[in-house]
């Protein structure tokens, strides 16, 4: 019998070894723009919960929807506690606007 059993069923993919079982969901491509549920404010919600999806380690939220002077809100601003580096998180549904950049 193999160490490893996989089993593939309605789009999620099981693999069981030891006591270690892990659940991988099949990634489905979905427009922010047109879906009712899935949209901007969910996405923001989504990475305030795990920052580590952003792909630059642990990260801590320092705010959500910040006002700036000038420029209106930023969406969220994070920050690795490690090294004081911060990060500000700008979301949108469309091409930049090069223009509106400064």
């Amino acid at each position: 019998m193999d160490e490893y059993n996989t089993r593939i069923g309605k789009g999620w993919l099981y693999m069981v070894g030891g006591n270690l079982t892990e659940k991988y969901a099949r990634a489905n491509t979905i427009s922010l723009k047109s879906h009712t549920e899935y949209n901007e404010r969910w996405l923001q919600r989504i990475i305030a919960e795990d920052t580590t999806i952003l792909g630059l380690g642990e990260l801590e939220l320092l705010a959500a929807e910040r006002r700036q002077p000038h420029s209106g809100r930023l969406d969220l601003m994070l920050m690795d506690a490690e090294t004081s580096r911060r990060y500000e998180v700008e979301l949108q549904l469309g091409p930049t606007d090069e223009s509106a950049a400064a």
